[in-house]
């Protein structure tokens, strides 16, 4: 009987190791392994109310634009800070946008600011862990490119 939980465990321990991702794995199979992935976010105002932080991952590249891949939930009424009405919409921001940089600092404090027109990157070095030894395992690191919104 001990012999046939051992065998069932090494099959099932062989299964889970032949189903992790690797580097020359896809995107879209290192997302639905068992490995961590953390996308960075870009700033995109919306229509409505405020502003999201979306992942790279949800968003393309047309012409000189970013753009949600598919309409997101956005908050278009509020009152205080609680959202009263909620509309799908597509996001768009250029990929040359202004950013305030901080050029004198008094205790701690921004005092001199001037804005600066910079890209935000269209290819990003992420890191992949093994979501059980988070976060000092980096497995690998793989590229990801914002695809083309002609290519979705």
């Amino acid at each position: 009987m001990r012999n046939l939980i051992t065998l069932a465990l090494l099959i099932s321990a062989q299964i889970g190791f032949n189903n992790v991702a690797k580097a020359d794995s896809s995107w879209a199979e290192i997302i639905n392994s068992n490995l961590y992935v953390m996308f960075p976010k870009i700033y995109m105002p919306n229509n409505g109310v405020g502003y999201d932080y979306l992942p790279i991952t949800a968003l393309c590249k047309n012409g000189d634009m970013l753009r949600t891949v598919e309409p997101v939930s956005v908050c278009v009424r509020a009152r205080g800070f609680k959202c009263k009405e909620y509309a799908l919409q597509t996001l768009i921001t250029p990929i040359l946008h202004p950013e305030e940089r901080c050029t004198s600092w008094h205790r701690g404090r921004c005092v001199d600011r001037y804005t600066e027109i910079v890209p935000y990157p269209l290819h990003y070095k992420i890191s992949v862990y093994n979501r059980r030894h988070l976060p000092r395992d980096v497995m690998f690191k793989k590229i990801y490119s914002i695809p083309a919104c002609s290519k979705i």
